[in-house]
C-alpha cells in the first residue's frame, strides 16, 4: 500500500516539486566600500591577530627570522603611528637570538629613521649591519644612507655610501637628498654630474633642490632638461617648477607647465592646485586662479 501511495504521488498532475533556492534568492546584498580609515582599522586588527596567532603558535620563540621578517613588512607598510610596532617586534627578535637578515635590517632601518627619537637605535642598527657583514648588500647599505640622509647627516651617509662596493641610482639619490637637507647643494649637484645614470627622481631632487635655496631659474632649466631626457615628472616636481614660474612671473613658462598638468594629471592633487592657483595669482590673473 506504501509503494501504491507513492506511485500516486508522483502521478498526480497538480504535485508541486521541491526545487532548491536559485543561488541568487541566498546571496546577500552588495556592501558598500569602507571608508579608508575603516579599511586602515580592519588592517591593523587583523595584523595584530595574526602577530597574536604566531606567538601562541610559539613560531616566534623560534630562532627561524622567516616569521618576524614577514611581520616587519607588514608593520612597515602601516601608517607611522604603528610603525614603532615594528621596532618593539624587531628588539624582541633580537632578545630571542632571531638572527636579523639581509631583508629584516633594511625594514627596521627604514622604520627608524621616519624619527629623530630612533637615531641611537638606529646608530645601533648600523653596528648590528657591520658586525654582520651585511653591508655589501646594496639594499642594506641603502637604507643606512638614506637613514642618515633623512636626518640631514650627510657625512655618516657619505662615509656609508663610499663603504659600498656596489652603488645603484638609489645610493646617489639618497646621498644628494642628505646634501640637499643640510643646505649642501654644491655638492649634491658634484654627485649628480657623475652619475653614471640617473632616474626621474634624481631630476626631481636637484630641482627641489635648486628652488629651495632660491636658484628658480635653474630649476626650471633642470626641469626642460629632464623632459627632454624623456623622464616623467612627479607631483613634487611639478609642484616646485609651478612655485618657480610664480616666483619669476614666468606666466608663459607657467601656462605650458599647466597644459603638461592638464594633460597627464586628469585629477591633479591638492599640492598641484594650490601651485597653479599661486601661479597666476602672482602673475596678475586672478581671474584665471
Amino acid at each position: 500500500m506504501l509503494r501504491q501511495h507513492r506511485r500516486s504521488f508522483r502521478s498526480r498532475p497538480n504535485a508541486h516539486p521541491i526545487t532548491p533556492h536559485p543561488p541568487s534568492a541566498l546571496s546577500f546584498p552588495p556592501q558598500p566600500p569602507l571608508p579608508p580609515h575603516r579599511q586602515a582599522r580592519l588592517l591593523i586588527r587583523r595584523l595584530l591577530a595574526a602577530h597574536a596567532l604566531a606567538t601562541v603558535a610559539g613560531h616566534l620563540s623560534l630562532p627561524n627570522p622567516h616569521t618576524d621578517t614577514l611581520l616587519l613588512i607588514a608593520y612597515s607598510r602601516l601608517k607611522c603611528a604603528r610603525r614603532p610596532y615594528a621596532l618593539l617586534l624587531f628588539r624582541s627578535s633580537l632578545r630571542l637570538l632571531v638572527p636579523p637578515t639581509r631583508r629584516s635590517l633594511p625594514l627596521a632601518v627604514s622604520v627608524a629613521a621616519s624619527s629623530r627619537l630612533h637615531l641611537p637605535l638606529v646608530l645601533s642598527l648600523h653596528a648590528v649591519v657591520v658586525a654582520r657583514n651585511l653591508l655589501p648588500f646594496p639594499h642594506v647599505a641603502n637604507a643606512l644612507v638614506s637613514l642618515y640622509a633623512k636626518n640631514a647627516l650627510p657625512d655618516s651617509a657619505r662615509r656609508v655610501f663610499d663603504e659600498m662596493h656596489a652603488r645603484d641610482v638609489i645610493s646617489y639619490n639618497a646621498l644628494m637628498d642628505g646634501y640637499i637637507k643640510a643646505g649642501l647643494l654644491g655638492l649634491a649637484m658634484k654627485e649628480f654630474q657623475r652619475m653614471p645614470q640617473r632616474d626621474a627622481v634624481s631630476w626631481g631632487t636637484v630641482v627641489a633642490g635648486c628652488a629651495k635655496v632660491g636658484r628658480w631659474e635653474e630649476a626650471v632649466g633642470l626641469f626642460d632638461r629632464m623632459r627632454v631626457k624623456g623622464f616623467r615628472p612627479d607631483d613634487v616636481a611639478l609642484a616646485v617648477v609651478l612655485s618657480c614660474c610664480a616666483q619669476l612671473g614666468a606666466l608663459e613658462k607657467g601656462r605650458e607647465v599647466h597644459e603638461y598638468v592638464r594633460q597627464s594629471r586628469p585629477r591633479p592633487n591638492v599640492f598641484l592646485c594650490t601651485g597653479l592657483v599661486d601661479l597666476y595669482a602672482k602673475c596678475g590673473r586672478v581671474d584665471v586662479a
